[in-house]
């Protein structure tokens, strides 16, 4: 009975050591992959905190302390190329010098077009109703709230007006882009088909909401 009780409680001490052995092995790669993740899929604006980290120079430091200086707006900086969200939201300019550059390769000869998807972006386009309302909310905070010790700037800044939802400019010239590059690639196909001829067809689909 004695030999038993003993060979109970060694097998019971060996079955805690195996499973804390597994946790810890479990919470390794746990870790392990949570950072991998965050390492090679940043989703967040990262372009952000680089931008704010960087070494300022004289002239930027000079400028901060200029009381009327407006700091330049999110779309003008640069867009690290790791940033899904600066590639691929609508709600931001889609960098044009990546468009210019975008070389979708040849098809070869012998392939035959069995079918086309075409996965892409929408083109920048102005806020919705929504969120116009919430411009105008702020510039009214704005004015009840302005403070001499502000900038020039933020004391006299208006809520734009924008046709809610409609391609901007550059949003046009995105599409218009896109279509051109489509149809260098697949001519061979295009020609042979019958299709709609008209470059408005691109337009108005981005406009409308998916």
């Amino acid at each position: 009975m004695a030999w038993y009780i003993t060979g109970y409680h060694r097998h019971r001490r060996q079955q805690r050591r195996q499973f804390r052995l597994a946790l810890g092995l479990l919470l390794l790669c746990w870790a392990g992959l949570s950072w991998l993740i965050w390492e090679l899929l940043p989703l967040d604006d990262g372009y952000v905190s680089r931008w704010a980290a960087s070494p300022k120079t004289k002239s930027s430091s000079a400028a901060s302390h200029d009381p009327d200086h407006r700091p330049a707006p999110p779309a003008a900086r640069a867009y690290p190329s790791e940033s899904l969200r600066a590639l691929l939201g609508a709600l931001a300019p889609y960098p044009l010098a990546m468009a210019n550059e975008s070389q979708a390769g040849e098809v070869p000869p012998t392939c035959e077009l069995v079918h086309f998807q075409l996965l892409a972006r929408d083109g920048t386009h102005y806020p919705s109703a929504i969120e116009q309302a919430d411009f105008d909310a702020l510039e009214t905070a704005l004015r009840v709230h302005a403070s001499a010790e502000w900038p020039a700037w933020l004391r006299e800044w208006q809520s734009p007006a924008y046709p809610p939802e409609q391609l901007t400019g550059q949003g046009r010239q995105e599409l218009a882009q896109l279509a051109q590059r489509d149809v260098k690639r697949y001519r061979r196909w295009l020609h042979s088909l019958a299709y709609e001829r008209h470059r408005n067809a691109w337009y108005a689909s981005a406009a409308m909401p998916r």
